[in-house]
C-alpha cells in the first residue's frame, strides 16, 4: 500500500517536472525564435537600404 502510494507521487511529481522544463524550453524558444526573426528582417531591411550592417 505504501509503495504504491509512493510510486504514484513519484510519477506525479515527473510529469510535474517535465512539464516544467518542457514549458520553459517552448517558452524561451518562442522568445529566441522571435528574436532571430526580428533580427533577419533587420538585416534585410539595411541590405535593401544599400547599407551595410555594422555589427
Amino acid at each position: 500500500m505504501f509503495g504504491n502510494v509512493f510510486a504514484v507521487t513519484v510519477i506525479l511529481l515527473w510529469f510535474v517536472v517535465v512539464g516544467g522544463v518542457g514549458y520553459a524550453m517552448y517558452f524561451m524558444g518562442r522568445a529566441a525564435y522571435r528574436q532571430l526573426r526580428h533580427n533577419f528582417r533587420h538585416d534585410v531591411e539595411q541590405e535593401r537600404r544599400g547599407r551595410p550592417d555594422l555589427r
